[in-house]
């Protein structure tokens, strides 16, 4: 699947992983986590890949999804050709324990961390000119 690189697409993006995981007898308990990955990848892409993007030129983000039955997964592929970023590089956000107050938390990254940890792997590599991140999911 190939989207422009706008937040509005997003659920095109679900039902994209929601109609292979139905085909794959999926269980419901593997739909939110990938979606709280999606959301997360698919919407920095929207918001940090393409920084000179305009409405009528926001560059694209291509979507795979693969299946896998032994054991049975699916593996979401989220590639794009904007500035090299590999979210896997930025430090985990700190979390409340690590403070004094809530107040006191950095901004950013949590994002990543609720991705990172809704899903069993995930992979980035820079390929030519192209950002490609796979997360994958078990059940």
């Amino acid at each position: 699947m190939i989207l422009d690189a706008d937040v509005d697409n997003l659920g095109h993006v679900f039902n994209f992983i929601h109609e292979e995981l139905e085909r794959r007898d999926a269980p419901k308990s593997v739909y939110n986590p990938l979606d709280i990955a999606a959301e997360e990848l698919f919407v920095n892409v929207c918001h940090y890949a393409y920084p000179d993007a305009t409405p009528d030129n926001p560059g694209e983000v291509r979507i795979d999804v693969k299946y896998d039955d032994n054991p049975p997964l699916l593996a979401v592929t989220i590639s794009d050709d904007g500035i090299p970023y590999n979210p896997l590089e930025k430090p985990d956000a700190a979390t409340a324990d690590e403070y004094a107050g809530i107040a006191d938390i950095p901004i950013g990254g949590l994002g990543i961390l609720m991705a990172k940890n809704s899903v069993d792997d995930m992979t980035y590599e820079r390929v030519g000119d192209s950002n490609v991140l796979t997360f994958v999911k078990r059940w």
